[in-house]
């Protein structure tokens, strides 16, 4: 089994390398310090049966790396590992495709434990994040369109702005955010913005 962990700490590379020898009597571990490097072995490296990407390293900006590698490997295992705990990150690499949401807090023996899910076909995120994520309805309700509009919003750009860089028409995007109002039960852009921050869906620009 080959796996590749990217983490720009190699403190972390070489720690979590120990436990993850443990998934398997055949675990080949590959680090990578950047999205890059991690993308290399991908391409031209022999692959991998598991990508494991620190979600604030070169290349995640925006969780870039984990848009690249699942439109490029659909069905390859990709488990996103956060210094942060934080539950819209993990509803947002879920969202994205993302196998798992691994906290760097966790013990070793349960990291072991929710890689063997991950690599069974299933999903992991900690149960109290998982709490979290269910418990905010308006964002599920939100599409992923919806979801990139409101996020362009809160960073203050304008309709038309917002238009050219999804490349849609600028009366799309008022029919995208006539939807999020509804959803939001807010009446203007202003308290969008608001409710979009206390949700967490806000993203620097």
């Amino acid at each position: 089994m080959r796996i590749i962990l990217a983490d720009d700490h190699a403190l972390i590379r070489e720690t979590l390398s120990l436990y993850l020898t443990r998934l398997a009597d055949d675990v080949t571990v590959l680090e990578a310090s950047s999205f890059n490097e991690a993308h290399a072995e991908m391409k031209n490296g022999g692959g991998a049966d598991l990508v494991i990407l620190d979600l604030v390293m070169p290349g995640m900006k925006d969780f870039a790396g984990l848009i690249t590698l699942k439109d490029e490997y659909p069905e390859l295992p990709v488990v996103i590992l956060s210094a942060a705990v934080e539950s819209h990150q993990a509803k947002r690499s879920l969202e994205l495709g993302a196998r798992g949401y691994i906290p760097k807090t966790i013990r070793g023996p349960q990291l072991i434990d929710a890689l063997k899910k991950v690599l069974d076909g299933e999903r992991f995120v900690p149960d109290d994040l998982l709490v979290d994520i269910e418990s905010q309805p308006e964002v599920s309700a939100l599409t992923q369109r919806e979801r990139e509009v409101l996020v362009l919003l809160t960073q203050g750009h304008s309709n038309r702005d917002i238009a050219e860089r999804l490349g849609i028409k600028e009366i799309t995007v008022k029919v995208h955010l006539k939807s999020v109002f509804r959803k939001f039960q807010v009446s203007n852009r202003t308290q969008a913005v608001r409710k979009a921050m206390d949700l967490g869906l806000a993203s620097p620009g």
